[in-house]
């Protein structure tokens, strides 16, 4: 089974990654993504939707900066 997290990160030399949320179908993080931007008024290239295996071991560096 794969889901998708919907993620943001803002800033260059400083910043912050935030995970939005984990949703079951591309098509809810898309939604998700649309409404967040909506309230916030970020641009689209600060998201990223991550799809993620569920029962895999996942060794990932998530941000550092």
């Amino acid at each position: 089974m794969t889901v998708y997290a919907l993620e943001i990160t803002v800033g260059v030399s400083s910043g912050y990654a935030t995970i939005i949320g984990i949703y079951s179908t591309n098509e809810k993080a898309e939604d998700a993504k649309a409404k967040h931007m909506k309230d916030t008024a970020h641009m689209a290239w600060h998201y990223k939707i991550a799809p993620i295996e569920v029962d895999k071991t996942l060794n990932i560096t998530y941000m550092e900066w």
